[in-house]
């Protein structure tokens, strides 16, 4: 299956938890190749072929358009906090599909990378906590 196909397939399944937004091909692809300032641990390519990685992506967007975030090439480093924030919501409802489906070792490789957050002194202290809550929510 080609990336627009892969895009395609999970995008229906975007589309029905997230009915009000609307996220292009091309949107998603200037957001993934869109420069960090720690530079992301999850290249373009993992993203594009990985059904969960490309829902959160979706989700990451969606959540900044609600709050009127242009989707530009640098839209992360001129928003870095709702940046993180919206990466909070991406990889809560990326967990949450995942039990969905009954991955759970899907959810224990992406609780690691949560793990992870906590000590990454880039991350808003207020998310932290939430991202605590998501460990306790997702242990498997």
């Amino acid at each position: 299956m080609g990336y627009k196909e892969n895009y395609l397939s999970v995008y229906s399944i975007f589309k029905e938890k997230f009915e009000d937004c609307e996220v292009s091909f091309e949107e998603l692809l200037i957001y993934i190749l869109a420069p960090t300032e720690t530079g992301d641990s999850v290249n373009p390519i993992e993203i594009l072929t990985n059904k969960y990685y490309l829902f959160h992506e979706l989700v990451e967007i969606c959540f900044l358009k609600r709050w009127g975030v242009p989707i530009d090439k640098y839209t992360i480093l001129m928003n870095p906090g709702r940046a993180y924030e919206a990466h909070y919501y991406a990889i809560r409802e990326e967990l949450r599909l995942a039990r969905e489906e009954k991955d759970y070792e899907w959810i224990k490789f992406r609780l690691n990378h949560i793990r992870n957050y906590l000590d990454d002194p880039n991350a808003p202290k207020v998310l932290k906590g939430k991202f605590k809550a998501l460990l306790e929510e997702f242990q498997v």
